[in-house]
């Protein structure tokens, strides 16, 4: 009896590994696959079209992304909240930028510096760009040392807000 209890005790051990290593059948990366799998499912994007603006846009991996009208448009994808910049309009101040320049041969070589000058600072002055311009080539002439005098006036006003796009 003794004998017949060893052989069952032995082949419960072999049964109990096979059973226990059953558990585990399979590739030992399936889980890391199904494990991407999910994170995949749960990954989102969503785009916000803007009014006036460029579209805004936000991705994540925990399946919240979301979208939203107030304040003018925004998304939202779990690490916070990324707003629509702000449209574009024309300001209603004017400015002028008036430049004078001077060139040993040319009238047209010292308008054409003279207007580049005048736009280089209307460009500093509005962040967001300009509009609503007028130019004016006011005079070119000849001065008594023979080189020649340009004088060109820019008149435009400012995008606001200075955030705008």
């Amino acid at each position: 009896m003794h004998i017949h209890f060893e052989g069952l005790r032995r082949c419960g051990v072999v049964l109990a590994v096979v059973a226990l290593a059953a558990c585990n059948v399979g590739d030992p990366g399936e889980d890391e696959i199904r494990l991407e799998e999910a994170e995949q499912e749960l990954s989102c994007t969503v785009t916000r079209q803007c009014p006036g603006a460029a579209p805004v846009s936000c991705g994540a991996t925990n399946g919240l992304c979301l979208s939203g009208d107030s304040n003018g448009g925004w998304v939202f994808c779990g690490q916070g909240y990324t707003y629509c910049a702000a449209p574009c309009i024309c300001g209603g101040e004017r400015y002028v930028a008036t430049r004078g320049v001077n060139h040993p041969l040319r009238c047209h070589a010292a308008m054409e510096t003279a207007r580049e000058q005048a736009y280089a600072e209307a460009s500093a002055a509005c962040p967001a760009g300009y509009c609503n311009v007028v130019e004016q080539e006011l005079r070119c002439e000849q001065t008594p040392y023979g080189d020649h005098h340009a004088l060109f006036q820019l008149t435009y006003s400012c995008k606001d807000p200075v955030t705008c796009q």
